[in-house]
Protein backbone atom coordinates (compact mmCIF):
# COMPACT_ATOMS: atom_id res chain seq x y z
CA UNK A 1 0.00 0.00 0.00
CA UNK A 2 3.14 2.40 -0.38
CA UNK A 3 1.08 4.69 -3.14
CA UNK A 4 -1.82 5.33 -0.73
CA UNK A 5 0.32 5.55 3.24
CA UNK A 6 3.95 6.15 4.44
CA UNK A 7 5.72 2.66 3.52
CA UNK A 8 7.04 0.04 5.56
CA UNK A 9 5.06 1.87 8.42
CA UNK A 10 2.16 0.12 11.40
CA UNK A 11 -0.03 2.27 10.26
CA UNK A 12 0.49 1.41 6.12
CA UNK A 13 -0.04 -2.30 7.27
CA UNK A 14 -3.24 -2.32 9.28
CA UNK A 15 -4.83 -0.57 6.73
CA UNK A 16 -4.13 -2.77 4.25
CA UNK A 17 -5.10 -5.96 6.51
CA UNK A 18 -8.26 -4.40 7.56
CA UNK A 19 -8.83 -4.61 3.70
CA UNK A 20 -8.95 -7.90 3.38
CA UNK A 21 -5.07 -8.29 2.26
CA UNK A 22 -4.23 -12.17 3.30
CA UNK A 23 -0.54 -11.52 2.38
CA UNK A 24 1.79 -8.87 3.22
CA UNK A 25 5.40 -7.69 2.33
CA UNK A 26 7.97 -6.11 4.35
CA UNK A 27 11.61 -4.85 2.99
CA UNK A 28 14.13 -4.96 5.55
CA UNK A 29 17.06 -3.17 6.71
CA UNK A 30 19.34 -3.68 9.91
CA UNK A 31 21.25 -0.91 12.02
CA UNK A 32 24.25 -0.96 13.38
CA UNK A 33 23.43 -2.22 16.67
CA UNK A 34 21.13 -5.14 14.99
CA UNK A 35 17.83 -3.82 14.53
CA UNK A 36 15.58 -5.16 11.93
CA UNK A 37 12.98 -2.58 10.87
CA UNK A 38 10.81 -1.42 7.68
CA UNK A 39 12.40 0.22 4.64
CA UNK A 40 13.11 -0.76 1.42
CA UNK A 41 16.37 1.42 0.45
CA UNK A 42 19.61 1.83 1.48
CA UNK A 43 19.11 4.50 3.47
CA UNK A 44 16.26 6.80 4.86
CA UNK A 45 16.74 9.93 2.69
CA UNK A 46 14.00 9.82 0.50
CA UNK A 47 11.38 8.47 2.99
CA UNK A 48 12.04 11.05 5.90
CA UNK A 49 12.71 14.13 3.27
CA UNK A 50 16.86 14.76 4.64
CA UNK A 51 19.36 14.61 2.06
CA UNK A 52 23.13 13.05 3.42
CA UNK A 53 22.48 10.64 5.58
CA UNK A 54 24.73 7.38 5.68
CA UNK A 55 23.24 3.84 4.89
CA UNK A 56 20.60 2.62 7.60
CA UNK A 57 23.30 0.00 8.62
CA UNK A 58 25.50 2.98 10.02
CA UNK A 59 22.88 3.96 11.99
CA UNK A 60 21.41 3.53 15.18
CA UNK A 61 18.26 2.38 16.27
CA UNK A 62 17.83 5.36 18.24
CA UNK A 63 18.95 8.07 15.32
CA UNK A 64 16.66 6.34 12.82
CA UNK A 65 13.99 6.39 15.38
CA UNK A 66 14.79 10.47 15.56
CA UNK A 67 12.87 10.80 11.86
CA UNK A 68 9.51 9.65 10.47
CA UNK A 69 8.39 8.29 7.22
CA UNK A 70 6.78 11.36 5.49
CA UNK A 71 3.30 11.17 4.82
CA UNK A 72 3.69 12.80 1.07
CA UNK A 73 6.07 10.32 -0.12
CA UNK A 74 2.46 8.04 -0.35
CA UNK A 75 1.68 9.66 -3.66
CA UNK A 76 -2.31 9.11 -3.55
CA UNK A 77 -2.74 11.04 -0.08
CA UNK A 78 0.24 13.56 0.06
CA UNK A 79 -1.16 15.31 2.79
CA UNK A 80 -1.73 12.61 5.84
CA UNK A 81 0.73 12.49 9.09
CA UNK A 82 4.18 10.94 9.32
CA UNK A 83 4.36 7.76 10.70
CA UNK A 84 7.43 6.18 12.77
CA UNK A 85 9.67 3.48 11.46
CA UNK A 86 8.30 -0.03 12.12
CA UNK A 87 10.66 -2.62 13.82
CA UNK A 88 10.55 -6.40 12.41
CA UNK A 89 8.91 -7.52 15.60
CA UNK A 90 6.10 -5.01 15.79
CA UNK A 91 4.95 -6.58 12.31
CA UNK A 92 5.75 -10.04 13.73
CA UNK A 93 3.28 -9.53 16.57
CA UNK A 94 0.29 -8.58 14.56
CA UNK A 95 0.45 -10.22 11.72
CA UNK A 96 2.29 -13.13 12.32
CA UNK A 97 -0.14 -15.64 13.66
CA UNK A 98 -2.65 -15.09 10.53
CA UNK A 99 -0.78 -13.30 7.54
CA UNK A 100 1.73 -14.51 5.10
CA UNK A 101 4.33 -12.51 5.13
CA UNK A 102 6.88 -11.99 2.22
CA UNK A 103 10.44 -10.84 3.35
CA UNK A 104 12.93 -9.34 1.70
CA UNK A 105 16.18 -8.28 3.08
CA UNK A 106 17.52 -6.10 0.67
CA UNK A 107 20.59 -4.61 1.73
CA UNK A 108 21.04 -6.40 4.65
CA UNK A 109 21.99 -9.69 3.15
CA UNK A 110 25.26 -10.47 4.50
CA UNK A 111 23.35 -11.01 7.41
CA UNK A 112 21.15 -13.38 6.44
CA UNK A 113 22.24 -15.88 8.47
CA UNK A 114 21.27 -14.02 11.38
CA UNK A 115 17.41 -13.31 9.83
CA UNK A 116 17.05 -17.29 8.92
CA UNK A 117 17.47 -17.44 12.15
CA UNK A 118 15.48 -15.06 13.65
CA UNK A 119 12.20 -16.28 11.72
CA UNK A 120 13.01 -19.79 12.95
CA UNK A 121 12.62 -18.53 16.67
CA UNK A 122 9.38 -17.35 15.43
CA UNK A 123 6.46 -19.47 17.71
CA UNK A 124 4.93 -22.67 15.48
CA UNK A 125 5.83 -23.55 12.37
CA UNK A 126 7.02 -20.09 10.78
CA UNK A 127 7.85 -21.89 6.96
CA UNK A 128 3.93 -21.51 7.21
CA UNK A 129 3.79 -17.86 7.58
CA UNK A 130 7.17 -16.13 5.93
CA UNK A 131 8.55 -16.67 2.18
CA UNK A 132 11.62 -15.42 1.44
CA UNK A 133 11.65 -12.89 -0.87
CA UNK A 134 14.20 -10.91 -3.33
CA UNK A 135 15.32 -9.94 -6.63
CA UNK A 136 15.30 -13.25 -8.99
CA UNK A 137 19.19 -12.88 -9.95
CA UNK A 138 21.16 -14.53 -7.54
CA UNK A 139 20.89 -17.62 -5.40
CA UNK A 140 22.35 -17.70 -2.22
CA UNK A 141 19.44 -16.10 -0.25
CA UNK A 142 16.83 -18.72 -1.77
CA UNK A 143 19.59 -21.21 -1.08
CA UNK A 144 19.32 -20.40 2.33
CA UNK A 145 15.77 -20.23 2.85
CA UNK A 146 14.76 -23.81 1.22
CA UNK A 147 18.10 -25.21 3.10
CA UNK A 148 15.83 -23.89 6.41
CA UNK A 149 12.60 -25.43 4.97
CA UNK A 150 10.67 -22.35 3.47
CA UNK A 151 9.57 -21.55 0.00
CA UNK A 152 10.89 -18.23 -2.21
CA UNK A 153 9.87 -15.44 -4.25
CA UNK A 154 12.08 -14.37 -7.03
CA UNK A 155 10.83 -11.27 -8.89
CA UNK A 156 12.46 -10.36 -12.53
CA UNK A 157 11.67 -7.71 -14.82
CA UNK A 158 11.16 -7.60 -18.49
CA UNK A 159 15.01 -6.85 -19.13
CA UNK A 160 15.81 -10.18 -16.53
CA UNK A 161 14.07 -12.56 -19.52
CA UNK A 162 16.89 -12.91 -22.61
CA UNK A 163 19.25 -14.65 -20.28
CA UNK A 164 19.02 -14.03 -16.32
CA UNK A 165 15.03 -15.88 -15.92
CA UNK A 166 16.21 -18.93 -17.50
CA UNK A 167 19.26 -19.32 -15.47
CA UNK A 168 18.01 -18.15 -12.09
CA UNK A 169 14.42 -19.56 -12.20
CA UNK A 170 15.18 -22.56 -11.02
CA UNK A 171 16.38 -21.21 -7.43
CA UNK A 172 12.30 -19.51 -6.69
CA UNK A 173 8.95 -21.13 -6.06
CA UNK A 174 7.39 -18.75 -6.86
CA UNK A 175 8.37 -16.21 -9.76
CA UNK A 176 7.32 -12.35 -10.45
CA UNK A 177 6.89 -10.02 -13.45
CA UNK A 178 6.60 -6.28 -13.95
CA UNK A 179 3.37 -5.69 -14.85
CA UNK A 180 4.23 -3.48 -17.74
CA UNK A 181 6.52 -6.19 -19.05
CA UNK A 182 5.65 -7.15 -22.68
CA UNK A 183 3.87 -10.45 -23.23
CA UNK A 184 6.96 -11.90 -24.56
CA UNK A 185 8.25 -11.53 -21.23
CA UNK A 186 4.93 -12.93 -19.46
CA UNK A 187 4.58 -15.79 -21.83
CA UNK A 188 8.38 -16.94 -21.11
CA UNK A 189 7.90 -16.22 -17.50
CA UNK A 190 4.64 -18.85 -16.68
CA UNK A 191 6.38 -20.94 -19.49
CA UNK A 192 7.88 -22.65 -16.34
CA UNK A 193 4.27 -23.39 -14.54
CA UNK A 194 5.29 -22.00 -11.22
CA UNK A 195 2.96 -19.48 -9.74
CA UNK A 196 3.27 -16.21 -11.01
CA UNK A 197 3.09 -12.42 -9.40
CA UNK A 198 2.96 -9.08 -10.99
CA UNK A 199 4.47 -6.62 -9.02
CA UNK A 200 4.53 -3.91 -8.55
CA UNK A 201 0.75 -2.71 -9.38
CA UNK A 202 -0.54 1.08 -8.21
CA UNK A 203 -4.22 0.38 -10.00
CA UNK A 204 -6.72 -1.72 -11.12
CA UNK A 205 -5.56 -1.27 -14.76
CA UNK A 206 -2.31 -2.56 -13.87
CA UNK A 207 -3.76 -5.81 -11.85
CA UNK A 208 -6.02 -6.55 -14.59
CA UNK A 209 -2.93 -5.87 -17.26
CA UNK A 210 -0.72 -8.49 -14.46
CA UNK A 211 -3.72 -11.12 -14.68
CA UNK A 212 -4.48 -10.98 -18.18
CA UNK A 213 -1.33 -11.93 -18.80
CA UNK A 214 -1.12 -14.68 -16.42
CA UNK A 215 -0.73 -13.85 -12.92
CA UNK A 216 -1.95 -15.93 -10.70
CA UNK A 217 -1.86 -12.47 -7.70
CA UNK A 218 -0.65 -9.15 -7.55
CA UNK A 219 2.14 -7.18 -5.24
CA UNK A 220 -0.56 -4.55 -4.54
CA UNK A 221 0.98 -1.00 -3.78
CA UNK A 222 -2.62 0.82 -4.55
CA UNK A 223 -4.02 -1.45 -2.11
CA UNK A 224 -7.56 1.65 -1.72
CA UNK A 225 -8.29 1.25 -5.12
CA UNK A 226 -7.57 -2.70 -5.33
CA UNK A 227 -9.86 -5.05 -3.41
CA UNK A 228 -9.16 -8.44 -3.27
CA UNK A 229 -10.66 -11.07 -4.88
CA UNK A 230 -11.17 -13.53 -2.23
CA UNK A 231 -10.66 -11.00 0.84
CA UNK A 232 -8.84 -12.68 4.00
CA UNK A 233 -10.94 -12.06 6.79
CA UNK A 234 -9.33 -13.74 9.63
CA UNK A 235 -7.08 -10.32 10.36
Amino acid sequence: GSRDFPEMSRYAYGQTALRGYGALELSLARTSDGVWFGLHDIDINRTSGTTGLGAASTMTWAQVQSYQILGSVAPNNTTQPNRPYMRFEELIELYYPSHVIFMDIKYASAHQAEFINMINALPGTPQDHIVGKAFGVGSSFPNAMHAAGYKTWGYFYQADVPTNLANYQTYWDILGMDYGADGTAWAAVTSYGKPVIGHICPSVAAKNTAIGYGADGVMCSGAILIVPNTPYTNN
